[in-house]
């Protein structure tokens, strides 16, 4: 864990314009503190070229959850923020689909049908989506980024991107092959604060761009499951329907 030191500092007393002189500068500085990294990682997941040619993909495989139990999965998502994921748990299918600002989602009870969801659970999967969207999302949102301080003796290092109120992924890049190895959804409206942890490895090469075929999930600091990916396709062919309950 960071601990960062707690300084006290006198206060600086500045004239007017210097002052606004001083905070413009200030905020250029912030804005483009990560760029630096954010071009590491675009060129270690296969360059701006490669990736610039992805506008979505399909990922299929097996997911094991610690609460639902193993089963198949699609996730297909299209650039920046249309998201839809089916999951053949055992007896307990589910569907969430997302389009932007909307949401629908099946449970696994009775709901065949995907019904619209507010607050939460369309806020859980506007993070997911913005997960799925790395790295992307760091070109995308590079006025915004953040880059927060080195980890694990320097090994490591994160890039925050907000994704609208009470909702920001942090990508954390391994500094020895600019790949990005954990992110981490923050969801934090009415009622619910908590967080998404997605831990990537096995990257192997889909078109000229790095995708990781095996995922850890974890919640809340828990362990919920594993992602297992057999099978990528980039820019499959997809509408609107696709993205409809």
């Amino acid at each position: 864990m960071y601990l960062g030191t707690v300084m006290t500092l006198r206060p600086l007393r500045l004239a007017p314009a210097s002052a606004v002189l001083l905070l413009a500068l200030a905020g250029a500085a912030r804005a483009g503190e990560a760029d630096a990294l954010i071009d590491r990682v675009l060129e270690a997941h296969g360059g701006k070229a490669a990736l610039a040619k992805v506008r979505s993909y399909r990922m299929e495989g097996r997911i094991t959850s610690v609460m639902q139990g193993t089963g198949s999965f699609v996730r297909t998502f299209a650039r920046p923020d249309r998201l839809r994921v089916v999951l053949d748990y055992p007896g307990r299918p589910e569907t969430r689909i997302l389009d932007g600002a909307r949401g629908w989602r099946s449970g696994g009870e009775g709901h065949l049908a995907p019904e619209p969801v507010e607050g939460f659970l369309l806020g859980s999967m506007i993070v997911q989506a913005g997960r799925a969207n790395l790295p992307w999302l760091l070109d995308e949102r590079r006025a915004e980024a953040k880059l927060l301080p080195p980890e694990h003796g320097g090994a490591l290092q994160g890039i925050a991107v907000p994704l609208g109120p009470g909702m920001k992924v942090t990508a954390f890049v391994d500094l020895t092959s600019g790949r990005i190895v954990r992110s981490q959804g923050d969801l934090d409206v009415p009622g619910m604060q908590t967080g998404f942890v997605t831990e990537y490895w096995d990257y192997r090469s889909v078109d000229g761009v790095l995708f990781p075929f095996h995922e850890g999930n974890f919640a809340s600091g828990r362990n919920t499951g594993a992602t297992m990916v057999s099978k990528i396709t980039v820019n499959p062919p997809l509408t609107d329907a696709d993205f409809r309950p």
